[in-house]
């Protein structure tokens, strides 16, 4: 839960601060007295100079350079201290002031400089999953290793054996056994044919799967969720009744339902102001609820068939999606009403933002693409070929990926959100149409409404981990990453699927 509260503070940080500095460095394994290069960005005005710190697992903190800040921006190879004991450390960055960076790259592995050690990725993994072992710095004749996994009751699971090669080096990627006991830790062993162990620079390593918690009755069809993590107030659009269904996440009981426009098709939450957008098909207009007295306070004429909404609060903004008009309505958060209108090449599909970049992205089809925009400037920025029938797009903003659900390819595109490439395309279910992403854990929850089925992929590997029955015609999803709770909403059996997501 401490990691969970931790993700929600930097996203609400965001709403208030605007851009948050962000940082990577690289290689993501060293030994003492190698050097790593960092690379910080979108300091403030005010900031000078920066601290670059590693925490080892114990939380033992240690200063490894003092760096200038120029034009808000810090370039500079660091030398790792040649006394540093091997391990994993966490890397943190702040100014002068003590303002913290976003560490987008995750922890560094400190090697030792002699003898056997290893690494695993990713260090959680789902019964049936892939894990994958390196190792360095076996002696000469070691023809080798065997790696398995210990349990806190000792009891040993062997995965395999690997080649190592003359360098005294292996890697192998081995499955974990279907039945492998899950939300379990273990500790990962690899013993040499010379019969020496390797030191292990990481773990433990855990074996979690998300798991089903049950099932929250909703109105007629519904077609979209949301969640706000603030309040935890889960909130379902229902089609069928042209109502909101406003749900308690603590007790998974519907505590109120608010009438809105004809055939809600998609809601988008602003925390600055807890007002929920909701996104009414067939009125071509947007209903706004006030999250405090789940009542309606305005009603907004927006485009043609409007179904796509997300909220970007550090521009006081709403962007809609509408499918007939081609076009995104841009909606003042302090005035209700519409102040911009984009056109794009195709209709949107599905809406996403990134609340520390003011990006917003829409899955257009027609052109099968997913399109970014300025939200400062509301001008088109770049076009991302992805797969046929763009259907849903979801923005992990702590390491600037961006998924998007491809309905007629059945996959998931993967974006850098850098350079706006895809960088991975993952098989998933049949006509994907939702997908939400845990920027605590880093998983990604496809919703996929032709099998009836939601996709578990580990953001870390791009790997399907698992596969969750849902109800009947998955038609959008949703998280709360304070709680660790997915929320997959089912128009045919009028229900809310809900998922744990393990930290």
């Amino acid at each position: 839960m401490k990691q969970a509260l931790t993700g929600l503070i930097l996203a609400v940080a965001a709403f208030g601060a605007g851009i948050q500095p962000r940082f990577t460095y690289a290689p993501p394994v060293v030994e003492p007295g190698q050097n790593i290069t960092l690379n910080a960005t979108l300091f403030p005005p005010s900031s000078t100079s920066i601290v670059v710190a590693l925490t080892n697992d114990v939380a033992q903190a240690r200063v490894i350079a003092t760096l200038p800040v120029v034009n808000n921006a810090v370039n500079a190879t660091i030398p790792i201290p040649a006394n540093l004991p091997p391990g994993r450390y966490l890397v943190g960055v702040a100014d002068q002031a003590l303002n913290g960076a976003a560490n987008l790259t995750g922890p560094i592995v400190v090697a030792p400089t002699s003898g056997p050690w290893f690494v695993f990725s990713p260090n959680r993994v789902a019964p049936g999953g892939n894990v994958t072992f390196t190792g360095k710095g076996y002696p000469a004749g070691t023809t080798a290793v065997g790696v398995g996994i210990v349990d806190n009751a000792n009891q040993v699971t062997v995965l395999g054996f690997a080649g190592v090669t003359g360098a005294g080096a292996f890697q192998r990627t081995f499955a974990v056994p279907p039945t492998q006991p899950h939300a379990t830790t273990y500790r990962p062993f690899i013993i040499g044919s010379n019969g020496q162990y390797a030191v292990p620079t990481m773990g433990p390593f855990s074996v979690a799967v998300p798991s089903l918690l049950g099932t929250v009755p909703v109105g007629d069809y519904p077609v979209g969720v949301e969640a706000n993590p603030i309040t935890n107030r889960i909130y379902a659009g229902n089609s069928g009744d042209s109502t909101v269904s406003v749900i308690d996440g603590a007790t998974n009981t519907v505590i109120a339902t608010v009438p809105v426009g004809e055939l809600p098709c998609a809601m988008g939450m602003n925390l600055a102001n807890n007002r929920l957008y909701v996104a009414n098909l067939n009125s071509d207009d947007v209903t706004v609820i006030d999250g405090a007295a789940n009542a309606v306070v305005a009603t907004i004429p927006v485009g043609g068939a409007p179904c796509g909404v997300r909220a970007l609060p550090a521009l006081n903004r709403v962007y809609v999606g509408n499918y007939r008009t081609n076009d995104i309505s841009v909606i003042s958060t302090a005035t209700n009403t519409v102040v911009a209108t984009i056109p794009l090449p195709g209709p949107p599909y599905g809406l996403g933002v990134n609340t520390q970049t003011n990006r917003v992205y829409a899955a257009t089809g027609v052109v099968n693409a997913l399109i970014t925009i300025d939200g400062t400037t509301n001008t088109i920025l770049s076009s991302t070929p992805v797969g046929k029938g763009p259907d849903a797009v979801a923005v992990n903003p702590l390491n600037n990926r961006i998924y998007v659900g491809n309905y007629f390819s059945d996959t998931l595109s993967v974006i850098d959100g850098g350079t706006n490439t895809v960088v991975a395309t993952v098989r998933v279910g049949r006509e994907p149409s939702g997908v939400a992403v845990n920027p605590v854990t880093g998983r990604v929850f496809v919703g996929n409404y032709g099998s009836d089925t939601v996709t578990v992929i580990e953001g870390l590997t791009n790997a399907v981990s698992s596969t969750i029955a849902a109800g009947d015609i998955p038609d959008g999803i949703t998280l709360n990453p304070a709680t660790g709770r997915v929320y997959s909403v089912n128009s045919g059996t009028r229900d809310i699927t809900v998922i744990l997501d393990p930290p």
